[in-house]
């Protein structure tokens, strides 16, 4: 008799495992093969100009380490994704886009390797490529399986973070990066200016606009460098044009100086080495001009930006 009750027991709890198994493929079925209707909330940041760059973030709190993980964003301009404080991708940013191309764009990552047993941040730098609806900045899904197997979904809502980067946009096109109001914490585990942040808003849409097919990401193929004993004018003439950008490696600057890399402005924090270059996109030149003091200047390296369709 008690055989017979253990092995019902162990029937019951063997159904109990293969229903759980089939629950989650059937709600994997759903986020892997139905991204296209599936509906995730924009979030944006209040108070925000059309211009205006964001940093964006959220905490999960888990029980154990997540045993699968998969993270899916969508933005209507160029962003830097983060996990646990840990760069996602090698792109220098994403996606790569056309001019003035605004159409919502999907991508999805696994993020297992990056997941821990307590907390877990998530955090977007988020760049609009011009003047742009401010309702639809980011949308963002994260999923998988816990530690228990069970499946787990989290969206983008109003209890993420945001705050203004240290870096925007001008109605002219010149990009200004304050190196001085530069946060190296923005995306940890713990933040010490809280007062900084707001809550991030709920846009009226959701992301089951049309995405595109097959997003592509920009890929460095290439760095040409040249040293400070070579760096003798402002005006500094490529081998060949290319598609890509500069970026110049700068040390003894005063704080607040600033060096200008034909579109860039960079405002010099002070410290003994800072780099400046265009934190969001490329373009096709065949040289650029610098203004303000070329001797701090250690290097100039030319960096050429390719494709890359395979992401994943």
């Amino acid at each position: 008799m008690m055989r017979r009750n253990a092995d019902k027991k162990d029937g019951e709890r063997r159904i109990a495992r293969s229903f759980q198994w089939v629950s989650a493929f059937f709600v994997f079925s759903f986020f892997f093969l139905g991204k296209a209707i599936a509906s995730t909330p924009w979030i944006f940041a209040p108070q925000a100009d059309s211009l205006a760059r964001i940093c964006f973030r959220k905490a999960y709190i888990t029980k154990g380490r997540p045993q699968q993980a998969t993270l899916t964003i969508t933005t209507t301009g160029f962003c830097k994704l983060y996990v646990n404080e840990c760069k996602v991708g090698t792109a220098p940013y994403m996606p790569l886009r056309s001019d003035g191309n605004q159409k919502a764009v999907e991508l999805t990552f696994d993020t297992t390797p990056y997941m821990r047993p307590d907390t877990n941040v998530v955090a977007v730098l988020y760049s609009p490529v011009g003047p742009a609806d401010t309702e639809t900045q980011i949308a963002v899904r994260l999923f998988g399986r816990d530690h228990d197997h069970a499946v787990f979904c989290y969206e983008s809502d109003d209890s993420w973070l945001c705050r203004r980067a240290n870096s925007w946009i001008t109605p002219n096109g010149e990009e200004i990066v304050d190196g001085r109001s530069h946060d190296q914490q923005w995306e940890a585990a713990t933040i010490y200016d809280s007062a900084l942040w707001l809550q991030a808003k709920k846009g009226t849409a959701s992301s089951s606009c049309a995405y595109s097919d097959q997003a592509v990401l920009p890929a460095i193929t290439h760095i040409t460098t040249w040293y400070q004993d070579s760096i003798l004018q402002n005006d500094i003439t490529a081998p060949n044009g290319f598609y890509g950008f500069y970026r110049a490696t700068i040390r003894e600057a005063r704080r607040g100086e600033e060096i200008c890399l034909g579109p860039l402005r960079y405002i010099c924090n002070g410290s003994m080495d800072e780099q400046a270059y265009p934190q969001f996109g490329a373009a096709y030149t065949k040289g650029i001009t610098i203004k303000g003091n070329v001797k701090r200047l250690t290097t100039l390296e030319m960096i050429e930006v390719n494709r890359k369709e395979n992401y994943e």
